[in-house]
C-alpha cells in the first residue's frame, strides 16, 4: 500500500518540491502557541505538537490519524453492540495511518499548488477556499473512498491471515470487493458530502495549511464512525 502512496516525484505539479508542507505564518505560530496571550491548560503539550508538525508533518499527522480513528471505532462498535474486536480496530487504524493520512497530505499540498500557482487565486480568499473545497470533494473523495474499500479488504485478509486463517483466492477477492464498491460506494460519497461539505469550508477558510489534515482527523471521529459500521456491515 506504501508504494501507491508515493506520488510521481518527476512528473507534473506533483514533484517533491512542490508537496513540501506549508508552513503556518510566524503570527499565527506565535498565536496558536500562545506567545503574548496567557497560558491555557495543556498549552506546553499543543505547543509540542505544533513544532511536531512543522519538523515533522507526515509522522505527526499519522499519529493523530492513528487516535482518532481508533477512537472512531470504538464508538462504531459501541453502538453496533456486538462487542468490542480488537483485530477489527487495529485494521481501520492501519488503513488510516498507511493509507488515509499520508494521501490527505499529499492532497493538500497539491490543490494548495493548484489554486495558487496554477489558478492563480490569492490565499485566503472565498475563491480560493472554494476551489480548494471543490478539488477535495469532486477529486479527494471520490478517488479515496473508491480506494478505501479495496485497501480495507486486503488489511483484513492479511490480519485474518496474521491469527492462522487462509488467505482468501485471488478472484474470491476481488469479487467481495466489486460487490463491496457496488453496494457501498455511491451511498458512502453522498453520506461523506453530508458529512464533509461544511467542516472543510471551514477548514479550507479559517484554518492554516498545516493544522488542515488535523483539524480533518477531528471531523474524521464521526466520519471514521460512519465508515467503520459500513465497512463492516
Amino acid at each position: 500500500a506504501t508504494s501507491a502512496l508515493r506520488f510521481g516525484q518527476t512528473s507534473g505539479f506533483l514533484r517533491a518540491s512542490s508537496l513540501r508542507p506549508s508552513r503556518v505564518p510566524a503570527a499565527h505560530v506565535i498565536s496558536l502557541r500562545g506567545g503574548g496571550a496567557a497560558s491555557f491548560p495543556g498549552s506546553a503539550q499543543w505547543s509540542a505538537y505544533l513544532k511536531a508538525l512543522e519538523e515533522r508533518p507526515i509522522p505527526t499527522k499519522m499519529a493523530t490519524a492513528a487516535v482518532l480513528s481508533a477512537i472512531g471505532d470504538v464508538i462504531a462498535q459501541s453502538i453496533s453492540g456486538s462487542g468490542f474486536v480488537l483485530r477489527r480496530m487495529l485494521v481501520l487504524v492501519a488503513v488510516n495511518v498507511l493509507y488515509i493520512a499520508p494521501l490527505l497530505h499529499g492532497w493538500y499540498n497539491a490543490f494548495e499548488y493548484f489554486t495558487e500557482k496554477v489558478l492563480k487565486l490569492k490565499p485566503g480568499t472565498w475563491k480560493c477556499t472554494f476551489a480548494l473545497l471543490g478539488c477535495d470533494q469532486l477529486v479527494n473523495s471520490p478517488t479515496t473512498i473508491a480506494c478505501f474499500f479495496p485497501i480495507f479488504a486486503v488489511a483484513n485478509a492479511l490480519a485474518d491471515a496474521m491469527v492462522g486463517q487462509p488467505l482468501p483466492a485471488a478472484g474470491t477477492l476481488a469479487s467481495s470487493i466489486a460487490e463491496k464498491l457496488r453496494v457501498e460506494y455511491v451511498h458512502s460519497l453522498i453520506t461523506n458530502w453530508k458529512v464533509w461539505v461544511l467542516p472543510q469550508l471551514f477548514n479550507f477558510g479559517f484554518v492554516p495549511p498545516p493544522l488542515r489534515v488535523g483539524f480533518a482527523n477531528i471531523v474524521a471521529v464521526v466520519w471514521n464512525t460512519i465508515l467503520s459500521i459500513i465497512a463492516n456491515r
